[in-house]
This record gives C-alpha cells, sequence and structure tokens, in this order.
C-alpha cells in the first residue's frame, strides 16, 4: 500500500493506472492481436495479410486478395467479434481495410 496525499492506494491499483495513463494496456492488446492473427483469423486470412496494426479501437489490416477483402468487409461484424472473444475484452470496434 501506498500512502498518497492521505489516501491509501493498492499497488496494483496503481500500477494498473500508470499502465493505462502510458497506453501501454492498449500496446499489449494490439501486441496481443498481432502475435496471435493466425489463431484468430485463421490460416487463410493470415496468409493474405500483408500487414495489421492496432490502433484501438480500430485495426488496420492489409489484404492482398481482392476477393477475400471485399468478404472481410462484408463479414467486419464478425471478424470483430472474433478479435473481442480473443482478448476477452470489447475492445475492437471497427476494423479498415487499406
Amino acid at each position: 500500500m501506498i500512502e498518497n496525499n492521505k489516501k491509501t492506494i493498492k499497488v496494483s491499483d496503481a500500477f494498473q493506472s500508470w499502465l493505462k495513463d502510458n497506453n501501454y494496456i492498449d500496446r499489449t492488446i494490439g501486441f496481443q492481436i498481432t502475435e496471435n492473427w493466425q489463431k484468430i483469423a485463421g490460416k487463410t486470412i493470415y496468409d493474405h495479410t500483408e500487414n495489421i496494426s492496432v490502433r484501438l479501437p480500430k485495426v488496420f489490416l492489409k489484404i492482398n486478395n481482392s476477393s477475400l477483402r471485399e468478404l472481410l468487409f462484408l463479414e467486419k461484424k464478425l471478424l470483430i467479434d472474433k478479435i473481442n472473444t480473443f482478448t476477452n475484452q470489447d475492445v475492437v470496434e471497427d476494423i479498415i481495410f487499406t
């Protein structure tokens, strides 16, 4: 416990606050998504993904197959749900195809 202006704060709460204030939570989630992209999206989508960038609440995908990109655009909500299920949080709100 840390005394802060006569207010007691748990060290774990202070650490979580520091992580949030410095955007490390978003970075960690983004890293988790990019590193596990094949598990989340499946092999076919993974094989055609040239670039993935996460800037919560958005994920930016560069897909090298126009037919697959169009299909993913139409099924964007399903892919968002898969990502959010994988992270156990509702962190992604949109996917932008570049």
